[in-house]
């Protein structure tokens, strides 16, 4: 998956209070006053209903000749007249109630919302948990990038549909249960992989005692794996662009601070089972031809790894986007006499996996292998030589009928189980996940339009490895990856090229995620385990992110799949080691049965599409105002060569972006050094700064340039705690969904900019030439003339 992380900051709505003088106005009875003082609300902020009930909602301290208007997000969940709930089907809703009145004259509309979850009549089948880490799933109504990427590297169809129709069994459906494995397989299962610390053989402090239970089946283990995350956008970032100097840099290059114990203590707590860790290996890399891998970045992994080891976690490495190398497998077409490009690729991949199961052979069952990312696909086609390209304009030879690349991939497959096996020790019997294939990542199936003629991983030219004798099928996986629909899974804005929606939970979209990974029972019947390692909606400031993650943890645990949720370091906050997005750790904690341990004092939001925030204040006080241009990266195609051809002095054909300041200036119209204003080095994003403590009721107004594609953009704005850190608290306005943010001061979050974060982060997520001019800080407590606001 790429770079951005986006999170929701939570709506602001305005306060109402009615002040009455004694200057010619009428006035009220004290008690009359007491309640105008007091904000509406509804009487309840969630219901819980089972099908066929009904609750009523109302308005408390509703104002006078208020008119009321409910609405709800899904009426196939929950209707609503006049504030009578009715609950429809299993699944979750939101109930709206529009408040109209008027306050001296002016027109007040305020929206308050009820959550309402809606459960069947009789509860449905569960998994019952094998041991303490199991999760028991109640049923329910990223992908690699360029360096730093912001926006996933696929590019679907709008609307995804599988070119082989989904198998719709309705014995498939969530209401069943995993197998319970037998007595003797439970008590294996319950055997501990953690020690007396001691140092490894690499010299690395580990708690891992080499446990091997070579009995257990790949199979048998997903009924302990339970729910996953992904450590993304940390130890995969890749310095293939040579800006980093060091390890850390690289690991922290995308705003991520370094891992700790804490962070996997922290996840422990939520009922995590298993981490996945999607390594770079290229970084630092020898250059004398024989491709060793660089030591402080082994040792480092080698650190990552015991982190979730001594928590008793499975975790799974790979070999990630790392650089885009693996173009070089597509270069020659298939049949070439002269392959020079290729057995290069060969002699790398080789080396890499000679070097990864030599040094961690010595561990546990606990620790899995994973031959590659997303890249066994359409992606051996990539321009090898320009990594910044992502998976745009692919210079490859394998054809478009995808004969020749299922014949790379399973032969690269055959090989990373060949090089385990023959390094002996404890993998032997180490459990394998092979990477499944699709367009340009391992899908379930394929997709319409897809570039390549494929039906992904169900394609019957994609087969698995053969193992040992021995071990069979028993010790095998098969990977794929679920973010479908991928307009909501995947797609960050409108201006995506292959669509974009901001909620889910349609009939058909239930129907879809089944019959998509009830497919996957191919594979099982066949004796393989199942991992979905990447999946969710990357996004959490869409609707319904909720619902969308329950269902599909639920469908996967009761196929007997492990589910692994991406996170580019938008949902779970790694320094602390909790997920600072309260609703998405909340359902970790409700589906696993634990008690999370969330620090105190920590600021939490929950999912869900903002309404942009504004001041009241018409005519703000200007603080600051930077100009200059700020031209998110390009993307590829067509675009990035004719803005080079009119704007060569200051486009980057690398970054394909502007980046410049042309002054900043304070109230008075003077330059000035109170407020910094930084843009990234490789056109992501502008962050900003100043003494914010200054500023009563801190604001923004950004103004586009004046074309059409600058004045349609969505914007972004999030907050950091130091330059260049993680963002956190992030929220996508876009203007093609109703967001509306151009010629507006929309209010900016002064707890964060006052607290512990003060930078504040400003990009968009469309990047096809959109540019900003000018960005003003304003005080919505005071006019333009310093007067104050109100008064």
């Amino acid at each position: 998956m790429g770079r951005k992380r986006f999170k929701k900051l939570t709506a602001l709505t305005l306060a109402v209070a009615m002040v009455f003088t004694m200057n010619g106005m009428s006035t009220l009875s004290s008690s009359a006053k007491a309640k105008a003082k007091k904000k509406a609300a509804l009487n309840k902020t969630s219901l819980s209903l089972k099908v066929g009930q009904t609750k009523k909602l109302t308005v408390k301290n509703k104002p006078a000749k208020a008119k009321l208007k409910w609405s709800t997000s899904n009426k196939k969940v929950a209707t609503v007249k006049n504030g009578k709930v009715k609950a429809v089907k299993k699944g979750s809703a939101k109930i709206t109630c529009k408040v109209t009145y008027k306050n001296k004259g002016k027109k007040v509309t305020k929206k308050l919302t009820a959550k309402v979850k809606v459960t069947a009549k009789k509860a449905a089948a569960t998994a019952t948990p094998a041991s303490s880490a199991v999760v028991s799933a109640a049923p329910s109504a990223a992908p690699s990038a360029v360096p730093s990427a912001a926006a996933p590297s696929q590019k679907p169809a709008t609307k995804p549909t599988a070119t082989a129709e989904p198998m719709n069994d309705p014995a498939w459906k969530s209401t069943l249960a995993p197998a319970v494995p037998d007595e003797k397989t439970q008590e294996l299962l319950k055997q501990s992989n953690v020690g007396e610390e001691h140092k490894s053989a690499n010299g690395i402090t580990t708690k891992d005692n080499g446990l091997m239970r070579k009995e257990l089946s790949s199979q048998d283990l997903m009924s302990v794996m339970g729910l996953g995350w992904n450590l993304g956008n940390q130890m995969e970032q890749s310095n293939c662009m040579g800006n980093w100097k060091t390890v850390t840099e690289c690991e922290t290059s995308a705003g991520n601070p370094v891992a700790t114990q804490q962070t996997f203590d922290g996840l422990k707590s939520y009922g995590v089972n298993t981490v996945r860790v999607p390594v770079a290996w290229s970084n630092f890399v020898s250059d004398d031809g024989t491709y060793t891998i660089n030591e402080e970045l082994f040792n480092r992994v080698e650190e990552v790894i015991n982190y979730a080891l001594n928590d008793e976690m499975y975790v799974i490495i790979n070999i990630h986007w790392d650089g885009g190398w693996w173009g070089m497998f597509g270069a020659e077409e298939i049949d070439a006499k002269e392959t020079p490009i290729r057995d290069e690729a060969w002699k790398k991949y080789k080396a890499f996996w000679t070097q990864i199961s030599e040094r961690f052979k010595e561990y546990s069952d606990h620790l899995i292998f994973e031959g590659a990312n997303e890249e066994l696909s359409g992606r051996l086609n990539d321009d090898y030589q320009h990594p910044e390209k992502g998976q745009a304009n692919q210079t490859g030879k394998l054809a478009k009928d995808a004969n020749d690349i299922y014949k790379m991939v399973n032969e690269i497959n055959q090989t990373f189980v060949n090089i385990v096996r023959e390094s002996g020790g404890n993998n032997a019997y180490r459990h394998l996940l092979i990477p499944g294939t699709g367009n340009e990542s391992c899908v379930i199936g394929g997709y319409a339009s897809d570039t390549y003629q494929t039906d992904g991983t169900m394609d019957d030219r994609y087969k698995m490895p053969k193992d040992t004798e021995e071990n069979g099928h028993s010790k095998l996986s098969v990977s794929v990856h679920y973010y479908d629909p991928t307009d909501y899974g995947l797609s960050a804005t409108s201006t995506t090229t292959w669509g974009y929606r901001d909620s889910w939970g349609t009939e058909k979209d239930y129907e879809y995620m089944s019959n998509m990974l009830g497919r996957m029972k191919k594979f099982t019947d066949d004796g393989y385990a199942v991992i979905v390692g990447e999946c969710g909606c990357v996004k959490g400031y869409k609707d319904n992110v909720i619902d969308f993650t329950r269902e599909l943890f639920t469908q996967c645990l009761n196929r007997g799949y492990c589910p692994v949720l991406w996170d580019e370091g938008h949902y779970f906050e790694r320094e602390k080691g909790y997920f600072a997005y309260g609703d998405v750790g909340q359902l970790f904690a409700e589906m696993t049965g634990s008690t999370p341990k969330i620090p105190d004092g920590v600021k939490l939001i929950n999912t869900g599409v903002s309404v942009v925030p504004t001041v009241a204040n018409p005519n703000p006080k200007v603080v600051y105002t930077w100009t200059g241009e700020f031209m998110r990266h390009t993307g590829d195609g067509e675009i990035p060569g004719k803005i080079y051809a009119e704007r060569g002095d200051l486009f980057d054909m690398t970054y394909h972006g502007i980046g410049y300041t042309t002054s900043i200036t304070d109230s008075n119209g003077n330059p000035t050094d109170a407020l910094q204003a930084l843009i990234n080095e490789e056109f992501w994003n502008i962050h900003l700064t100043t003494d914010w403590s200054q500023i009563e009721e801190p604001c923004i107004r950004v103004y586009p340039m004046d074309n059409e594609v600058s004045k349609s953009a969505d914007l972004q704005i999030g907050y950091m705690k130091k330059e260049n850190g993680r963002i956190s608290f992030d929220v996508d306005y876009d203007q093609k969904t109703g967001q509306m943010w151009v010629g507006k001061y929309v209010k900016l979050d002064a707890d964060s900019l006052k607290g512990k974060y003060h930078w504040l982060w400003v990009t968009t997520n469309t990047y096809t030439g959109c540019s900003f001019v000018k960005i003003e800080i304003c005080d919505g407590a005071y006019n333009a003339d310093g007067s104050r606001y109100g008064n």
